[in-house]
């Protein structure tokens, strides 16, 4: 029984001597996930009043919950001695990676639409053969080039 004893007795020191971090740390997260409920609510409410699209609603709680669990997770590593610059480094870095794959479309789009508008195999109001139809060119956007149909179809292609 001096096992169980003395891992109590090490818990009970150890939370008489953290118990101001210990409460700090519980009124921070409660604190951050007031105001996360808080903003949740309002976009909820600008999205019922049209004022934002679904799809923008769902994506600005999504980052709203990360940004917010984050400041979370700061908090508390910063009550315990943690060096929260190395872990923000580590989050930085992750992200950066993320942020890179994602947009490597995105990238090659805006780049070959550069290439189209400096080559100009094409110009706005050419007529071109497309998927085996004739459309006629609308619009060279640095991602998209959007072309209308003989049948007026607005055809968005990826200058990639």
């Amino acid at each position: 029984m001096s096992v169980i004893d003395d891992f109590f007795a090490g818990c009970c020191e150890w939370f008489y001597a953290n118990w101001q971090r210990l409460a700090f740390s519980i009124i921070g997260v409660l604190v951050v996930y007031a105001v996360y409920r808080i903003l949740s609510k309002e976009i909820t409410k600008l999205k019922e009043r049209q004022k934002l699209e679904e799809n923008v609603a769902v994506n600005l709680t999504r980052v709203f919950k990360w940004l917010f669990g984050l400041i979370a997770i700061g908090l508390v590593v910063a009550q315990f001695g943690f060096d929260v610059g190395l872990v923000a480094g580590f989050m930085a870095l992750a992200g950066g990676t993320i942020l890179g794959f994602a947009s490597m479309n995105t990238i090659g789009n805006a780049i070959a639409g550069i290439i189209v508008m400096v080559s100009k195999p094409f110009k706005i109001g050419d007529r071109i053969l497309f998927n085996k139809q004739f459309a006629d060119v609308v619009a060279i956007d640095l991602i998209y080039t959007r072309m209308k149909t003989l049948d007026n179809v607005m055809i968005s292609v990826p200058n990639q």
